[in-house]
């Protein structure tokens, strides 16, 4: 009996392993609903993204004239600050009014200095 105990116990581990490592494996793949929500929640975020004027999709712009009132005689003053790969417009009272990636405003720079009257 003692033999018959000790020669199973390995095989006995290694089921013990296989099913902790199916287990395992179980527990990490999404059900098909999550699956469902994950992908629906992609979609909206890509619709709700939209460039402008040739900018990435990256790019969150924020409207101008909800943030800021000014007269059609003021032209109101940018500035622009950089920082860790992305590039942000603000304007008079420090309201970001535009956020880009350095990439995305390196190749489209003439554009963005001549939306924004931002000077070299």
């Amino acid at each position: 009996m003692k033999k018959v105990i000790f020669l199973s116990f390995p095989f006995l581990m290694i089921g013990l392993t296989f099913a902790a490592m199916f287990e395992v494996k179980r527990a990490d793949t999404p059900y098909s609903q999550e699956t469902k929500q994950m992908e629906e929640y992609i979609e909206e975020a890509a619709e709700s993204v939209k460039p402008t004027d040739g900018a990435a999709a990256t790019i969150e712009e924020i409207d101008m004239d909800a943030i800021q009132q000014t007269s059609a005689n003021e032209a109101p003053s940018y500035t622009v600050e950089k920082q860790k790969g992305t590039v942000s417009v603000f304007d008079d009272q420090d309201n970001k009014v535009f956020e880009t990636t350095l990439e995305d405003w390196n190749k489209n720079k003439g554009y963005y200095h001549e939306k924004y009257r931002i000077e070299e």
